[in-house]
């Protein structure tokens, strides 16, 4: 087996390997905190087989650093590889990468003010903003389907007509494929006809945030989900994780506490630091991102929820997430004109 410091040895870090710990809640990559003599650094695992063309997104990755430094906003540091790249291979076919700590940064799990609301929307402002003119022909193909939500909906329906339903279950994986045709049409509308593509962080959450210990938000991370797209998706997926605090919680038990006031700060923040980013237009169908976006995310947990349940149906893991993002969702879509009426108050 691969060690952590055969690893780490392979990249020019600052000092020698000391030793590693278990960092963050990711469920597609490892992640490790990895101290050296002289800097802390996080190393990152990827799996080709869930993240397809590791070198390009790696690519992508150092375009849009090096593009935000260029314009002077926080982002991350890569490190780079004895051989010159900036990702190693290991034995088994993993790709590695790794970048600079910046002490006493944190990535939260739930917004605990009105003041981290308004941060992490300018953070995604800013990154928006700094990066409107960036050439999005220079991105490299990475085949991201995270945002092909009919492919989701169709994957949702194949895995429920394979497989027993859980009966608790049953009226709501209903409910949502009911609704599934109406929104895949609204969704594909704004992606494809009404809005320009533009380059998006595509993971755009609470938990991709770096926080310093004043709650101040620095910059986005994790860079693997950037493509093109609609940039009302970013938005309303950074609003959902934090107004509804629906993010990787520990407990998923009533997780779901939506915040208006959070909502109505993250976008006073995501305005004041992307002023003129966004259309009219844009602007005034922002609510039905927000929506969109919920549903999306409730697919996603649905998805690894009903292909993990006949392997190991008395583990439940996902099934009360389910449920705290299907709520989400449904307030959202109750709530749609409210939500609107916020946004054209600022």
């Amino acid at each position: 087996m691969i060690s952590i410091k055969q690893i780490t040895d392979q990249f020019k870090t600052n000092g020698a390997y000391r030793t590693y710990m278990k960092y963050g809640n990711g469920t597609v990559n490892e992640t490790y905190l990895v101290t050296a003599s002289r800097e802390l650094y996080i190393l990152r695992k990827f799996n080709p087989k869930k993240i397809d063309h590791v070198p390009s997104v790696v690519a992508n990755t150092l375009e849009i650093t090096n593009h935000l430094k260029s314009k002077e906003i926080c982002t991350l540091q890569f490190i780079e590889s004895l051989e010159g790249k900036y990702y190693v291979i290991d034995a088994e076919g993993f790709y590695w990468i790794m970048s600079l700590y910046y002490s006493g940064t944190v990535t939260p799990q739930q917004t605990k003010n009105n003041r981290m609301a308004f941060q992490a929307g300018k953070v995604v402002g800013e990154f928006h903003t700094a990066l409107s003119d960036f050439p999005i022909e220079k991105l490299q193909e990475t085949n991201n389907e995270s945002f092909n939500l009919e492919k989701k909906v169709e994957e949702v329906t194949k895995l429920v007509n394979s497989q027993e339903i859980p009966v608790e279950f049953s009226d709501t994986i209903l409910d949502l494929l009911n609704q599934g045709r109406s929104l895949v049409s609204l969704w594909n509308l704004m992606e494809t006809n009404r809005f320009p593509q533009r380059l998006i962080h595509g993971n755009a959450k609470l938990e991709n945030m770096l926080f310093n210990t004043k709650e101040e938000a620095l910059c986005l991370v994790d860079f693997d989900t950037i493509t093109k797209g609609n940039i009302l998706f970013d938005v309303g997926s950074a609003a959902c994780s934090v107004a509804g605090n629906a993010c990787a919680a520990e407990k998923y038990d009533n997780m779901i506490d939506w915040k208006s006031d959070f909502l109505k700060e993250f976008i006073t923040g995501y305005f004041t630091y992307a002023s003129g980013v966004l259309s009219l237009e844009e602007r005034n169908s922002l609510h039905d991102a927000f929506r969109l976006c919920a549903y999306k995310h409730t697919l996603d947990t649905l998805i690894i929820f009903l292909s993990a349940y006949n392997n190991k149906p008395e583990e439940f893991e996902f099934s009360a997430e389910f449920i705290s993002r299907y709520d989400l969702f449904r307030k959202l879509n109750d709530c749609s004109s409210d939500v609107l009426d916020i946004i054209r108050s600022l």
